[in-house]
């Protein structure tokens, strides 16, 4: 999966459910015959495995918020709750709080983002946690890559992105899939 590239394609939860059912045996017989036609089956797929990734970015959004759009991926959006609570201290006292798992949405969003650009999607050794974890440690609220930039706060992140064309072409992989989504063009 790895070296093919496919596994690159795949949201944060599908690629948890693959290495749990991996791990748990929950696979066909790896024989000489089932394996080609499995990588066959899943490269055939790889267009709908990163647009489903695409609209599960856009349904997990924090939709209470008033700066995420219901009806589309807008300028900037709100994670609620990306760091966890502090150990001991007041916010920003030398401690933002921890870094939790919602940063796999993130990284979700950069590398639906980079295969958009036509880049290979980033290292998960280098994502969205560890960077943020490197701010937290220096006391800064702050965090960007080429395609958004973060603002942390106590109850969320504000998460701005850069680059309005891949936006665009975000909302129309989300109007494909859910099409009373967005609104009408003016």
């Amino acid at each position: 999966m790895h070296e093919s590239g496919l596994r690159s394609l795949m949201g944060a939860k599908p690629r948890k459910d693959w290495n749990r059912s991996i791990s748990e045996g929950n696979i066909p017989e790896p024989t000489d015959a089932n394996i080609p036609s499995i990588f066959a089956m899943l490269h055939d797929a790889r267009a709908d495995i990163f647009e489903r990734g695409v609209v599960a970015c856009f349904k997990s959004l924090a939709w209470h918020d008033k700066a995420n759009l219901p009806q589309k991926f807008g300028s900037r959006i709100v994670i609620a709750y990306l760091r966890g609570s502090m150990s001991g201290g007041k916010w920003g006292a030398g401690n933002l709080g921890h870094v939790n798992e919602r940063c796999d949405a993130l990284d979700d969003r950069s590398r639906v983002m980079s295969i958009l650009d036509g880049k290979p999607g980033p290292d998960h050794r280098s994502g969205w946690y560890g960077r943020l974890n490197a701010c937290g440690k220096v006391n800064d609220p702050d965090a960007a890559d080429e395609y958004m930039s973060i603002r942390s706060y106590r109850n969320g992140s504000h998460v701005k992105f850069k680059r309005p064309d891949l936006v665009y072409r975000l909302n129309l992989i989300v109007a494909k899939h859910i099409p009373a989504c967005l609104p009408a063009p003016k």
